[in-house]
């Protein structure tokens, strides 16, 4: 009996740690972006700052920034033209910028943010069909 605990517990340690190693080595810096105005991921409210693009898993990238940091869920989107300089895309609802998507230079798709309630019902209660666009080019593309 304990000889069997002991080798679950053994298989569960190496496929922790498997993991976490396989999600290290994905994890990849997409570029730099100054973003000049504060805006929202999710329930947050990111500062104005120099922030880098970390590109998690296949939908999940991060942003981090000089005082904070947050993660967005995002879904592919067709471009109707190839992205020449990668940038951030920005729905602005009056003076409230929201994080729309992530485009890569040289990509036919980029990644869209899910729309989130708050900016739901910002975009109903402004009786906008659509919000603004503010695209950010990104600074450079990380060498590795």
């Amino acid at each position: 009996m304990t000889i069997v605990r002991s080798s679950l517990i053994a298989c569960a340690l190496a496929v922790g740690a498997f993991a976490s190693t396989t999600s290290a080595v994905a994890q990849s810096e997409v570029a730099t972006v100054n973003i000049p105005f504060a805006f929202h991921i999710d329930q947050q409210v990111l500062p104005a700052g120099l922030y880098h693009i970390d590109h998690e898993s296949s939908s999940l990238f991060r942003l981090r920034g000089p005082a904070r940091s947050g993660e967005v869920l995002t879904h592919p989107m067709a471009a109707r033209q190839l992205a020449t300089q990668g940038a951030v895309v920005f729905h602005r609802i009056g003076g409230t910028y929201f994080l729309g998507g992530l485009w890569s230079p040289g990509a036919k798709d980029g990644m869209e943010c899910f729309q989130t309630r708050a900016e739901k019902e910002m975009l109903k209660e402004s009786h906008q069909q659509v919000p603004s666009l503010t695209t950010v080019a990104f600074n450079a593309t990380p060498t590795r």
